[in-house]
């Protein structure tokens, strides 16, 4: 394989980018409300013959520290948090953002994570922005950059994980949203969450197949302009403009089969940092490992991260038996594919946080003895042994690494924080409440020096400017479409 940058460099030439012209209404356009008709309704379980599950609770606390005690001390000795390389977070170039951009899993997909980090930069809310927004809108657990987002049945999820189809055409995020149905839509506003329009310029990021597209685009609920996507195969983008801000974009298939990447915003001002997150729930570092980088780096030509960061290892150990080897094989690859994708971008391995265990109702309450064949500590230790290979891969790669595991405390910890007021833990013993995430992102942020005064790149408080106009940064091949 080329090195990352010569083959995003040759490869680039090959996207094509069609431009849509479009005007705003002009008028206040009401808040999305998504319709329901065609959706079925949930089943209740009793109708479909299924019996109720036994309830599941978390272990008494004195069942929890017997176990821990019968482990030993040497199972328990306490460990930094970071590690791996020395601490490389990054910086902004002068006159530019902070770029990040974070891979993972349910723990990040729900933004709690970033938006502490967001926050501890110190800097207006308005200043920390997305570059992209991923495919997957309207997926539970994922909280998304947009306002709100509303399709129609005939979409469905492919994500490099666990497709080897969207891994040959992966959009930024490793996900892909597909529509081979006819008339297929969706819908998004873009504005800011309290409703003020300001984007006049957005990329809707797709495969272009061999096939012509044919696909109408509507802003703010005007008229619908069609456009005849037919380009070169691979990744494309239709960029569409707006004499002013727009408050929503719809996209309708109107024949063809489509691949819905993403979207890539054009913010009025240049922020202070960009914080592009591709969280996918059961996500695994798979994704990665499997991914076309030849397609996938074609959404990052010329803008290249600071920091990139990969935070996955709970999926991967939610298996009937751990493979050490096979998974350490996997995450060197992954690693291997980001830095080629990014070589002048620093990076960072986040390790899964400590995992507990519920027990049935009837079995807390019976006698200790009954008790002693639950192994409280399962998912604990396969998340230690997933600790230390990330921690020797990304010290390999000269890659920093930080566990949530070791910040919460090591081994058993997650019931600690599932007792917590107000709870740290979510239930589930797996997840963590929107306090838990906040908690520890704030304990990286002390633990990896993630500070305004370090990451960016006038410190605080920090000057917008106003961005370039997306016309002058068109792309080698873009075609462009105006109507009038």
């Amino acid at each position: 394989m080329p090195p990352a940058d010569a083959a995003i460099e040759t490869l680039v030439v090959d996207v094509p980018a069609v431009t849509v012209v479009t005007p705003s209404t002009g008028f206040s356009v009401p808040d999305l409300v998504c319709p329901t008709a065609g959706r079925k309704p949930p089943v209740p379980r009793d109708a479909a013959g299924e019996p109720e599950p036994e309830p599941q609770e978390i272990p008494d606390s004195s069942d929890v520290d017997s176990a821990l005690g019968a482990m030993g001390p040497g199972s328990l000795a306490p460990s930094p948090a970071r590690s791996g390389a020395p601490v490389r977070l990054g910086q902004a170039k002068p006159g530019q953002p902070f770029r990040v951009a974070i891979w993972g899993d349910s723990h990040f997909a729900a933004a709690f994570f970033t938006e502490e980090l967001a926050r501890l930069l110190r800097v207006p809310a308005g200043q920390i922005r997305p570059e992209f927004v991923p495919a997957g809108l309207g997926r539970p657990g994922i909280r998304l950059p947009v306002r709100k987002s509303c399709f129609s049945i005939g979409w469905r999820y492919e994500h490099a994980y666990a497709s080897l189809t969207a891994a040959s055409v992966p959009g930024p995020g490793l996900v892909n949203l597909v529509a081979g149905v006819e008339g297929a839509w969706l819908v998004v506003d873009l504005r800011t969450p309290d409703g003020t329009p300001e984007l006049k310029t957005v990329d809707i990021q797709y495969q272009q197949t061999v096939q012509p597209i044919t696909v109408a685009v509507s802003v703010d609920g005007g008229a619908e302009e069609e456009v005849l996507l037919n380009g070169f195969d691979g990744p494309g983008q239709l960029q569409v403009r707006t004499t002013a801000a727009m408050s929503t974009l719809r996209l309708r298939i109107v024949s063809g089969s489509f691949t819905f990447h993403g979207l890539r915003l054009y913010p009025p001002t240049t922020p202070a940092a960009e914080i592009d997150l591709f969280g996918f729930p059961g996500a695994t570092v798979a994704g990665l490992q499997r991914a076309n980088l030849a397609y996938l780096g074609n959404w990052f030509y010329g803008h290249p991260y600071d920091l990139v960061m990969l935070e996955f290892g709970t999926n991967e150990g939610n298996v009937p038996a751990f493979d050490p080897a096979r998974y350490r094989q996997m995450l060197a690859e992954s690693v291997d594919n980001l830095q080629k994708m990014f070589p002048t971008s620093a990076c960072l391995l986040v390790g899964p946080g400590d995992r507990g265990v519920l027990v049935a109702a009837h079995a807390k309450h019976h006698p200790a003895t009954a008790r002693k064949g639950i192994d409280y500590f399962r998912f604990s230790k396969i998340h230690a042994e997933i600790t230390s290979i990330q921690e020797a891969v990304a010290t390999a790669h000269g890659c920093s690494f930080w566990s949530m595991q070791r910040a919460m405390g090591g081994i058993g910890s997650a019931y600690g924080w599932a007792r917590q007021n107000p709870a740290l833990m979510a239930r589930d013993l797996t997840h963590f409440t929107p306090a838990g995430y906040r908690e520890l992102a704030d304990r990286f942020a002390h633990d990896m020096g993630w500070a305004p005064e370090w990451l960016l790149a006038e410190g605080v408080p920090y000057s917008p400017k106003r961005a370039a106009a997306p016309e002058a940064e068109a792309r080698r091949d873009r075609r462009r479409i105006d109507h009038p």
